[in-house]
């Protein structure tokens, strides 16, 4: 892999783990809604992560009204970006570090299908908006994650991307963007037949040189 010249990143279930944030944000988003929250629960919300506003709504708020559910999904999207600086224990063990080993040598991008707003209060709160180059997210300008991963390769003229993250759907992503794709086996989803893996944040580095 000594040929890649840039890493694009997933973010949930790639750099950070950010449960129970959204597990507080979602349950309070129903009390304020006044609808239940039986549904919010953390096996729930791991099928969520990286998956659209509509996939989350008719997981988590399923029996309402497709207005009802909008409603609690804007509610939790807004105490999520609101709550990540309270929640600045929740990245995998030793990212801030390998990110900051792997900006010497390489342009870093996140792409994400997370809110507006999300993938900002998340640089801001840990502190590593200066490691990235730029960054995007479906939810935010409407286009598929390949989409955006492509959008960002042609941007930058990288000739040589990766893309880093946790599901299936990230690889198909990845591929749909003809993009090599490593699986993070640590994080919310399964990747049965990934080419590359790394089981600790901290492989990568070693990975890319390989």
């Amino acid at each position: 892999m000594r040929e890649v010249d840039s890493l694009l990143f997933d973010l949930d279930g790639t750099l950070w783990s950010p449960l129970p944030l959204s597990l507080h944000c979602w349950n309070e988003a129903c009390r304020v809604n006044s609808v239940s929250s039986e549904n919010v629960t953390e096996e729930n919300l791991r099928l969520c992560f990286g998956r659209s506003s509509s996939f989350i709504r008719s997981t988590l708020v399923q029996s309402y009204s497709s207005s009802v559910q909008r409603k609690v999904c804007e509610t939790a999207f807004g105490l999520e970006n609101q709550n990540i600086a309270y929640h600045t224990n929740l990245l995998y063990p030793l990212v801030k570090e390998t990110l900051e080993r792997l900006s010497v040598s390489y342009p870093l991008f996140i792409v994400s299908n997370c809110q507006p707003g999300y993938i900002e209060a998340f640089l801001e709160s840990y502190h590593l908006a200066h490691l990235f180059i730029d960054f995007r997210s479906s939810e935010e300008n409407g286009l598929s994650k390949h989409q955006n991963i492509a959008d960002l390769v042609r941007i930058y003229a990288l000739d040589h991307p990766i893309y880093i993250g946790d599901t299936q759907l990230d690889a198909e992503a990845a591929s749909l963007a003809h993009v090599p794709f490593i699986y993070a086996t640590y994080g919310f989803g399964s990747v049965p037949e990934a080419g590359f893996a790394i089981s600790n944040f901290s492989d990568l580095p070693k990975l890319l040189t390989q």
